[in-house]
This record gives structure tokens, sequence and C-alpha cells, in this order.
């Protein structure tokens, strides 16, 4: 009987699109992936160095810039840079990140900068896509943190935009938008009033600033040129309520991704298995992609949305799929899975790392009773090997 090649679903929360490949690297694992569209092939690329295989989100964010792909940090403690020539990586330290657990949540570029915005870090990290020089430009921390203000925890949002001359983003949870001026190198920052939601998303049409708020599911309008605020009421297909926070399950927690396209924008949450689109003349909402799953416990997880080529393309988490909305509306499912022989190999893989960093361990101990039993005298060997116990006991 043939063998049934069982395929596994993959969870990514960034990627990018080079010709016919679309790379990315996966949530359980710390490697590069290209998935050949024309060829429907996954493949392995390369591992990265100095890192455990089963380290998970190690990166929020995936740049492409001249032949490299830079990889945004966000448990990792470098940035890595993979040369698509060479086959090789290229690593930037961060020197002033190195004890900051959760440190960028995404990036955006101009010409040859890339900004990584933190999630924890304290300050926006510039580098130069040529020279891979690096520099740390703004504290936004101490910007919004002013001493007769009520604190702000400043953790951003995972996507950024652009919007006229800024690039736009927003503190997670609060009415706090940054707008980032590259070309002057300087930062604006806007508190919304506070008659106004939490904002959960932003995109741009490149004049406006449409951000969506938590509760209500609307939007509010920024023309940053004019500074004039517009409050647009979105209800849901022919209904006259206003559903959509509950059609995206935002209500209370987690966060959207969203782009505008021809006078629509799309949405979908990072956690969910929905799609929708907001037709910005009519003021409604329409689902593109129904909700399947019959339990929030298994929801999946999207990528961030792209506009690429006038496509609307994101990762769709809960059918393992690349999605493609063209400019009709019409979605294309590309399934991107892991066969079996794939898991059994990265398995493998991690099984070994893991048996050779508890050898490594071992000797560590080995070396340390060595070094110790032969500087204690006899009365202090008990309170030595008690020690030695108590170090072991924890290992195992």
């Amino acid at each position: 009987m043939e063998k049934t090649d069982i395929k596994r679903k993959i969870q990514i929360h960034d990627f990018c699109i080079i010709g016919n490949g679309i790379w990315f690297t996966v949530n359980a694992c710390n490697k590069v992936f290209k998935y050949n569209i024309k060829k429907r092939d996954l493949s392995t690329v390369a591992k990265f160095p100095d890192v455990m295989l089963n380290k998970e989100n190690l990166f929020s964010s995936v740049e492409y810039y001249n032949g490299k792909i830079f990889f945004t940090p966000f448990i990792s403690d470098k940035v890595y840079i993979y040369n698509i020539k060479n086959n090789k990586f290229d690593l930037i330290n961060l020197s002033m990140d190195e004890n900051t657990v959760c440190k960028y949540c995404s990036c955006f570029a101009d010409h040859n900068s890339l900004y990584l915005v933190p999630i924890c870090a304290e300050n926006i990290l510039k580098i130069n896509m040529d020279t891979y020089s690096s520099e740390y430009v703004w504290n936004i921390n101490k910007r919004i943190n002013t001493k007769n203000g009520n604190e702000v925890k400043v953790y951003f949002n995972n996507q950024s935009c652009r919007c006229g001359e800024y690039f736009v983003n927003f503190i997670s949870e609060t009415k706090i938008i940054v707008l980032f001026n590259t070309a002057k190198q300087k930062i604006n920052i806007k508190r919304l009033d506070n008659g106004y939601q939490n904002i959960i998303a932003i995109c741009s049409n490149g004049n406006n600033l449409y951000c969506l708020e938590r509760g209500t599911g609307n939007i509010i309008n920024w023309n940053i040129k004019s500074n004039t605020i517009t409050y647009l009421n979105i209800s849901y297909g022919d209904t006259d309520t206003n559903s959509l926070s509950e059609i995206l399950d935002i209500r209370y927690q987690g966060s959207v991704y969203s782009v505008f396209r021809d006078n629509n924008i799309y949405m979908c949450p990072d956690l969910g298995s929905v799609c929708i689109k907001i037709d910005m003349k009519t003021k409604k909402a329409y689902t593109l992609i129904e909700n399947t799953l019959q339990s929030l416990d298994n929801r999946y997880l999207n990528s961030k949305i792209h506009l690429i080529d006038e496509k609307v393309m994101f990762f769709y988490g809960a059918e393992s799929s690349l999605v493609t909305v063209d400019k009709e509306d019409l979605i294309k499912k590309e399934e991107i899975l892991m066969s079996e022989e794939e898991i059994r190999s990265l398995r493998k893989e991690i099984m070994e790392e893991v048996v050779m960093e508890e050898d490594s361990r071992i000797c560590d101990l080995k070396l340390f009773a060595e070094m110790n039993l032969k500087k204690k005298r006899s009365s202090d060997l008990k309170n030595t090997g008690n020690r030695i116990f108590r170090m072991i006991k924890e290992e195992c």
C-alpha cells in the first residue's frame, strides 16, 4: 500500500514575495522557508545561526531589499540579514536591547533605511540596509511619558502604514498616534480626544488616516494635513447595527491588520478566521472569508496584510493558505503545508540539538565538581556535594 503523505499547517507572522517565491519563517522553529508559487513546492532554505532550532516567535517582520531579507527580532537578540545569492547570514547585535524579552513588533523602510518599531524596547532602531550600520534614533517612551502626565506603557502596534510624508503607527490600547517624518528625522505625537475609543488598526489612502475603534468597530478618519477628524459609523452588511467589532472578534482583545485599496479597507484580525471589506462610499462592511471556527480556543494566527501589485495578500492561518484578493475581490487561496517527512526531519534535528545541549550542561557540571572538590578540604566536601546535587536536580 502506498504511504499517505500527511500534511501539516504552518503559522507565520509575516512574509515577502520575490519573483515566484514566498519567503518566510514559521513560528515553531528557526528556519527560513521558500514556497515556489509555480511549482507549489515548499523548501527549507537556511537555519538561523547561533539559535536553538525549537525557539519560537523569534521574528515579527520580514523586509526585502536588494537581494537581502531583513528579519525583525521579536524575541531574538539579533537582527538577521539573509543574503539570497551567497546563502549566508549577516548579524546586527542589539546592544541596548539584550535584556529586553520582546523587542520589535514591526518595521518600515524608507529608501535604504530600515526602522524597527519597538514592542518593549525603548528606542526606534534605524539600520542602513547597504552598510548594516545602526543607531537608536528616537526614545518614544520619554517623548510620550512626560512628568505631568499619566504613565503610558509604550507597546506599538504590529503594523505601520504610509500617510503623506509620514510613516504612522500607534500605541496599542491607547488613543496615541505617532508620526515619523524620516526626511526631517522628526516625530509628531497625536492624542485623540477622550470621546473616542482605543485604536486597534490603522491604514491610509495616502492623504487620510483611518483608525479602527476597539469597542464600536467604527472608523476615525483623520486628515493629517488639515488636522480635521470625521467619525464614520460602519454597519455590517444590510443591517443598521454596528456589529463589525463582533464579526472581527475584537471587542475585548486582539489586534487587526488592515490595508486600503480603491476606496475600500480590507481587514483581518491577528488571531481569527475571518476577513472583511469595508466600502468607504457606503460605510458598510462585508465578509470576504467566513468565520468557520466553532471555538475561540482554536483560533489561528494570521500574518500581516500587504498590498502587492494592487493585490491584497495575507497568510490565513486557519487554512494554512496564502490569500490573494484581486481587483474584482475574487479570492484565491494557495495552500502551503509541511509534509510528514519534513515534520519528522525537523523533530529529529530538534532532538539532536537538545541532546547536544544536555551533554554540554552535564560536562559543565562535571568540570564544576572536579574543580571544587580539588579546592575543598574534607570538612567542606559535604556542602559541595549538596550544591552539585541541587544543580543536577534543577537540570533534570
